[in-house]
C-alpha cells in the first residue's frame, strides 16, 4: 500500500530510491508526534534519539522525484505539522465510502489502478470480516488488505496521490505504496462504521521480532488494522 504497520516499502529519503525508506520511517515518526490526538502515549514507545532527530519540516516546491514525504507536503496532502488537511481526510472519505458500500465499484477500482491485476476476490476471515485479494494473470496475489475499508480507503489515497502528484507515474511501486499508506495512517475514522481509529500502547512486534514503528493503528469495531506492517520500515535505529 509508511502518518505511518504494510508490501515492501522503499521512499525517497534523499534523492536515492535505495535510501527512501529511511525518509519515510521518519514521516511515520513524525505522524506519530504530532497526527494523531492523544500523541504522548503514541510517542512514549518511540526512541528519545529518533524523535530528536526531527524537527518541523519546510515545505518545498515540487519537483522531480522530490522525496515522498517532501512532495506531499509540496502538494498540499499533508501541512507542515504533518497532519492531514480537512479537505483532504473528506475526499478520501467519501471516495473510500462508495467501495464501502459497493463491493462492484470497489473490485473495478483495484482492477484500474494495478496494471497487472486481472482478478479481485474477497473472502471470509476467521474474525467474520473480509480479507480482499489481488491477482495477476499467474493467479499470484500481488496485492492484499486485512479489510473492505482498508483496500477502499486504499484505491480513494491512490486517487489522490495520482491526481496531485505530478510524478506519480513515474515513481517506483515501492515509492507509491509508502505514500498511500502515510496518507492512510493519518486517516482519524473508519469508512464503514464511523469510529475513531485507536492504538493500543507499547511497543508492538513484528512476525519476525522486529519494532513496529507505526505500532497497531486499528478500528476497534470492525476489528483491522489500518496499515499493514509489512509496509513500513520495522528498525527504528536505521532513522536515528
Amino acid at each position: 500500500m509508511l502518518g505511518l504497520g504494510i508490501a515492501a516499502l522503499y521512499a525517497v529519503g534523499s534523492t536515492i530510491l535505495a535510501v527512501a525508506m529511511f525518509t519515510i520511517g521518519g514521516a511515520v515518526i513524525m505522524l506519530h508526534g504530532y497526527l494523531i490526538p492523544g500523541t504522548p502515549q503514541l510517542t512514549r514507545a518511540l526512541p528519545e534519539s529518533v524523535l530528536g532527530a526531527f524537527g518541523k519540516n519546510e515545505v518545498e516546491a515540487f519537483s522531480s522525484n522530490l522525496p515522498a514525504t517532501k512532495a506531499l507536503l509540496a502538494v498540499g496532502l499533508l501541512d507542515e505539522d504533518y497532519r492531514l488537511p480537512a479537505e483532504v481526510e473528506e475526499r478520501i472519505q467519501a471516495t473510500a465510502a462508495k467501495g464501502v458500500n459497493d463491493s462492484d465499484v470497489l473490485e473495478q477500482a483495484i482492477v484500474k489502478k494495478f496494471d497487472d491485476v486481472v482478478e479481485v476476490s474477497a473472502r471470509r476471515s476467521l474474525g467474520g470480516g473480509e480479507n480482499w485479494f489481488a491477482f495477476d494473470t499467474d493467479e499470484v496475489a500481488v496485492r492484499q488488505w486485512e479489510a473492505r475499508a482498508v483496500a477502499a480507503l486504499d484505491m480513494a489515497v491512490i486517487d489522490l496521490l495520482a491526481e496531485r502528484i505530478p510524478d506519480w507515474d513515474d515513481r517506483s511501486a515501492a515509492d507509491r505504496t509508502a505514500m498511500a499508506a502515510i496518507l492512510r495512517y493519518g486517516l482519524q475514522m473508519c469508512p464503514a462504521c464511523g469510529d475513531e481509529y485507536v492504538e493500543p500502547e507499547g511497543q508492538h512486534m513484528t512476525c519476525c521480532g522486529g519494532r513496529s514503528l507505526v505500532g497497531e493503528r486499528q478500528c476497534p469495531a470492525c476489528d483491522y488494522a489500518l496499515v499493514d506492517r509489512n509496509d513500513l520500515p520495522t528498525d527504528a535505529e536505521v532513522l536515528a
